[in-house]
């Protein structure tokens, strides 16, 4: 009981001390009626809510030092958001300028972030609603400008309550709006029931960015039946993009197996857009099973466009490999595309291999279409270095 009664007294005194900076105002129960009173006036308000379950304290900090957490009203602040290392908020705390009328800025921070409020005269709301702060934050994020109305929108991603939720799926659900696909991404990222809006989401909307946004949103979703989502998503959805799209989010995840995954799109999905970004999935996997599933693909496989598509992204992630295997293909081949693929490969090998590689085709006895798409790309380079020799073994 002692150690409860010394939590509250704790809590107390940090209230205590946030509100001593300002004006603390009573009896407004909605932030629209405040900015209603206040008319054309520049001001800060302030105002506090119950934070979501499990909402990390969030604050701003200098580029240099990233320990020093703290807002300042009166200045820009050089970075803002919130890491593993900060904590657990109860509340999220709002302030609001308010210049001749209109939202000019909203910035909401944990109970932990320090505000520096300089000249500035800030009010403190002191009985806000938080459904009046939800209704008003949605308002904002739909009507008003870009700045404020994605800042409104953060900051009611962070609030308590099936009504934040809700509030961001019908958001989510407004046709040609420049939030919706921000509001399907806060339902992913910082919603604990943002699955079930999610899901709802994914039957309803048409084709187009906001629906394919739905796949990133669940793949940052903590919902164990995101993913499985997910995969239904890639394997049975009927719009080509929606499903490359999943499989590439479902690479970024690293799940456990996602190789096999991936080449099973590879094998048997019946887009080859699908078997690209599949292909290029495998290159992002962070595995040895992927890097050799890719080498696989290029030795292996009976299709010379998943042969191609495999060496170019194999040449990603181990050049020197790739390197062996491509100068291998212009020692036997005579196909001018695959001539033309396997240089325009050489050509995007990152740096480790040095454009040495091309100039070897130059002197070494390759034919001459080598030699041509070698020039090509040769001539395409900004190195100063590899121009300068251009020019003399021209």
């Amino acid at each position: 009981m002692r150690a409860l009664t010394l939590a509250l007294i704790l809590v107390t005194n940090l209230v205590v001390g946030m509100k001593s900076q300002f004006n603390v105002i009573n009896n407004i129960l909605n932030p629209a009626d405040y900015i209603s009173q206040i008319k054309n006036k520049d001001a800060w308000f302030a105002y506090r809510v119950k934070a979501q379950k499990n909402t990390t304290s969030m604050c701003c900090w200098e580029s240099t030092n990233r320990e020093n957490l703290q807002c300042d009203l009166e200045n820009d602040n050089n970075s803002f958001g919130s890491s593993n290392k900060d904590g657990i908020t109860e509340n999220i705390n709002i302030y609001v300028n308010v210049q001749k009328g209109m939202i000019n800025n909203i910035l909401t921070v944990g109970d932990e972030c320090k505000i520096i409020v300089g000249k500035q005269e800030v009010n403190w709301l002191n009985d806000i609603t938080h459904e009046n702060s939800v209704n008003w934050l949605k308002e904002l994020s739909i009507n008003d400008n870009d700045v404020s109305s994605h800042n409104a929108l953060y900051s009611l991603a962070q609030h308590d309550g099936v009504g934040a939720s809700m509030a961001l799926y019908d958001i989510a659900s407004l046709k040609n709006h420049d939030n919706s696909q921000n509001a399907v991404f806060w339902l992913g990222n910082s919603r604990n029931d943002g699955f079930t809006h999610l899901q709802k989401l994914y039957k309803s909307l048409p084709n187009g960015n906001v629906k394919r946004h739905i796949n990133f949103a669940l793949s940052q979703s903590k919902s164990p039946e995101s993913i499985d989502l997910l995969k239904q998503i890639a394997m049975n959805d009927t719009n080509t993009v929606q499903r490359a799209d999943a499989y590439f989010w479902l690479a970024e995840n690293n799940l456990p197996g996602i190789e096999k995954f991936l080449l099973n799109a590879v094998e048997n999905d019946d887009s080859f857009i699908v078997k690209e970004k599949a292909i290029f999935a495998l290159s992002q996997v962070k595995s040895e099973l992927a890097a050799d599933a890719l080498l696989d693909l290029v030795e292996n496989h009976s299709n010379a466009d998943i042969q191609e598509k495999a060496l170019f992204w194999l040449a990603q992630i181990n050049p020197p490999k790739a390197k062996e295997i491509v100068l291998e293909i212009l020692k036997s081949t005579k196909s001018e595309g695959q001539i033309n693929n396997a240089v325009f490969t050489l050509s995007q090998i990152p740096e480790q291999t040095d454009d040495d590689v091309l100039f070897s085709l130059l002197t070494n006895d390759y034919s001459n279409q080598v030699k041509k798409q070698a020039l090509f790309w040769l001539s395409q380079s900004e190195n100063t270095n590899t121009i300068e020799r251009l020019v003399k073994y021209l």
